[in-house]
């Protein structure tokens, strides 16, 4: 961002916004982002600070299941959310993920082992977002309330250089959680300061930073609604085939299309070659074969097979 605005002559004036986000599928403690949910929701937990709630979920007939809820009112400086991404990301009439830079991520953090399906060896995976909204109402600078008392503040610098780094960027998620992911155990009759901490995250330890980027290789453009909606029949009609000769025939279309779904999430779309690779890559690393890093693995394969630069490997 600096470099843009170097070289096309514009100057910094603030930040009217900026979204910090960590995705995952398990906490510090190991437990898992739907349970933490669920019991939130019962009042097992209550939260330090932004006492305005908004939930969304659906009511079964075997209980409530809730997706989503988020703290803070319009006006706050700092907005706080909670919620499945998994689940935000599927769109239910084409049986597809839309948001590919994210769905590579998860893949690079071995979040995922198939980004169309956002399976891990064949099991659904369900990612949780934490995300805090930052709102800068005066210039360079945002304020974060301490030990929920709001006539205590801590005011930090909001400039570009504060998130130039993953490093810098854990920082300031840390220092939010702490504040705005605050959670206590309840206990009847007792103040909920004085309740015990529901200590979510270790951020003592060093952590492993996955940044969803947008790549140049990756398109905002979503596969063809008509492609998804053929792909998604073929699944549905495969699941009642029994004959197995029109069975091997459909497996056979399935990949072709599924190819080209990839494809058209390109913008520099894969050859038959690169695609080969990409399966290739990813049949090792389901086989747990690969203990290189992602970047010499690419190295490696590309210079086997001779791929130019334009080749992603997940």
């Amino acid at each position: 961002m600096r470099d843009f605005m170097h070289n096309y002559g514009y100057e910094f004036q603030r930040i009217s916004r900026i979204d910090i986000c960590l995705d995952l599928v398990r906490f510090d403690d190991n437990t898992i982002p739907r349970v933490f949910m669920q019991r939130y929701m019962r009042g097992r937990f209550s939260k330090i600070n932004q006492a305005n709630i908004h939930s969304h979920g659906s009511d079964r007939w075997t209980g409530r299941v809730w997706n989503s809820v988020s703290w803070g009112s319009p006006s706050s400086m700092i907005g706080t959310k909670f919620y499945n991404k998994t689940l935000e990301l599927y769109d239910p009439k084409t049986d597809s993920y839309g948001k590919p830079y994210i769905r590579q991520a998860w893949l690079q953090a071995g979040i995922i082992d198939n980004l169309d399906r956002c399976t891990l060896r064949g099991d659904q995976v369900e990612v949780w977002r934490i995300e805090f909204s930052i709102k800068s109402g005066v210039k360079r600078w945002f304020v974060i309330e301490l030990d929920g008392k709001a006539k205590k503040y801590q005011s930090i610098h909001n400039t570009l250089d504060m998130y130039d780094t993953k490093e810098k960027q854990l920082t300031m998620f840390a220092a939010l959680a702490q504040h705005y992911f605050h959670f206590k155990r309840y206990v009847m009759d007792k103040r909920k300061d004085l309740c015990p901490d529901r200590r979510l995250f270790n951020f003592t330890e060093q952590q492993t930073v996955i940044k969803p980027e947008h790549n140049s290789t990756l398109s905002e453009t979503a596969p063809s609604s008509e492609l998804l909606m053929l792909i998604r029949k073929l699944r549905l009609f495969l699941e009642t085939c029994h004959t197995l000769e029109v069975r091997n025939a459909i497996v056979t279309l399935l990949k072709k299309l599924e190819q080209m779904q990839l494809r058209q999430e390109l913008q520099h779309p894969y050859s038959h070659e690169e695609m080969l690779v990409w399966q290739r890559l990813m049949a090792r690393r389901q086989a747990g074969e690969i203990d290189e890093t992602y970047e010499s693995v690419l190295n490696e394969v590309k210079a086997l097979l001779r791929l130019n630069d334009k080749t992603i490997i997940f």
